[in-house]
């Protein structure tokens, strides 16, 4: 998923720099340097609410199966 967001962002920013001026083709670069900036930024504060969702879930997946058996 963050993949998808991600190629989503560099295509809408190139889309946009060439739409604004075909002369600002320094702006691809810039554009793609402040998306990469605030990927790694936000990544460490992303991968935690993940992985602890996920968690969350199978626990829930696991207690539902022990209260199943226990019937």
């Amino acid at each position: 998923m963050l993949q998808g967001i991600i190629a989503g962002w560099i295509f809408i920013l190139f889309m946009a720099a060439l739409f604004v001026d075909e002369n600002l083709r320094h702006a691809i670069p810039s554009a793609f340097g402040v998306l990469l900036a605030v990927v790694v930024v936000t990544i460490p504060i992303w991968a935690p609410i993940v992985l602890d969702n996920k968690h969350k879930r199978e626990k829930a997946k696991k207690q539902v199966v022990e209260i199943e058996v226990f019937k």
